[in-house]
């Protein structure tokens, strides 16, 4: 699917959200519409990488998944130590003498917890809104607002990478993530013989 064509990219709802945002000033009822693109912007992202990983070949169940809990789970089954092997493959680009290549690691547990809060503001009626304490609950909805806005800055841009590790790799990986090597020690044993490590990447920035 052409997410930015459509303007249903993680970027084009981060975007929406910031410009209504600015409006809010001048007509309150807009803050709803800036978190409501938020929530899609969460679930565009965690989508739009569940496809990078399964090369855009999703199975009937997996196109029909939308709520962040259900991507996150599934983009869980197939890499399970999702932010991690980010984090690592990050240290194979430098490596590999790509220092332009830093994808921005998700906390995908915190992009669940933003949104579970956006949605419970979604389901609250207007009379609840602005009822008494209502100044209370708009400012916790702009809070959030732009503190989810501030955390996904990084992320809305289309930059992925997936490298395929061999056995040799993945060893390596274990030592990463169990913390037994640093990231430098890392980096200089993968510099040292990068074809040991790897058998392939994909790289979309």
């Amino acid at each position: 699917m052409d997410f930015e064509r459509y303007e249903i990219s993680a970027f084009a709802y981060w975007n929406r959200s910031r410009e209504l945002l600015s409006e809010f000033e001048q007509s309150r009822h807009k803050l709803l519409y800036s978190a409501y693109e938020l929530r899609c912007a969460i679930e565009s992202f965690l989508y739009d990488y569940l496809c990078f990983l399964h090369d855009a070949q999703l199975s009937k169940t997996l196109e029909k998944l939308y709520l962040a809990k259900d991507l996150k789970n599934a983009i869980r089954n197939i890499e399970p130590d999702f932010e991690q092997r980010i984090a690592f493959n990050n240290l194979i680009h430098l490596a590999m003498g790509l220092d332009v290549v830093n994808i921005p690691v998700p906390d995908l547990d915190k992009l669940g917890e933003l949104y579970g809060r956006i949605g419970a503001f979604m389901h609250v009626q207007k009379e609840a809104m602005d009822s008494k304490g209502s100044d209370t609950r708009w400012a916790e909805l702009e809070k959030l607002v732009k503190d989810t806005q501030t955390f996904m800055h990084d992320l809305v841009h289309p930059q992925k990478s997936r490298v395929e590790l061999t056995p040799d790799g993945v060893a390596l990986f274990e030592d990463f993530k169990c913390g037994s090597k640093s990231s430098d020690e890392i980096k200089t044993i993968i510099q040292a013989d990068i074809n040991r490590f790897f058998s392939g990447a994909q790289i979309q920035l």
